[in-house]
């Protein structure tokens, strides 16, 4: 999951929170469907987040989904980097990064 400051009040923390949540619910039901035709309300309910509540996040479906596989690619990058982290050896770094990605 992304980096970044963290929100420096209840109501920054609170929108984070939903943000984090819708995309949550995107990731998992594209985890489980492959499919990205989702209702906005059933994304809604699975984030447990009020209809209206999507539309102060994203403007569309696509928007969502966007970020929710921006989101994965960023964690998996992020576990990449955990795993070779000490490798100094340039062939077998891209090895370990080529072993990690194909599993």
């Amino acid at each position: 999951m992304p980096t970044s400051a963290p929100p420096k009040n209840r109501f920054e923390r609170r929108r984070a929170e939903t943000r984090q949540a819708l995309v949550r619910a995107a990731r998992q039901i594209l985890a489980e469907t492959g499919d990205t035709s989702a209702s906005i309300q059933a994304i809604a309910e699975r984030a447990d987040v009020g209809f209206g509540s999507f539309y102060n996040h994203f403007e569309s479906k696509t928007e969502l989904f966007d970020a929710a596989v921006t989101d994965a690619l960023e964690e998996f990058g992020q576990a990449i980097d955990e795993r070779v982290e000490g490798i100094e050896d340039p062939a077998e770094l891209v090895a370990a990064g080529f072993r990690l990605t194909a599993r």
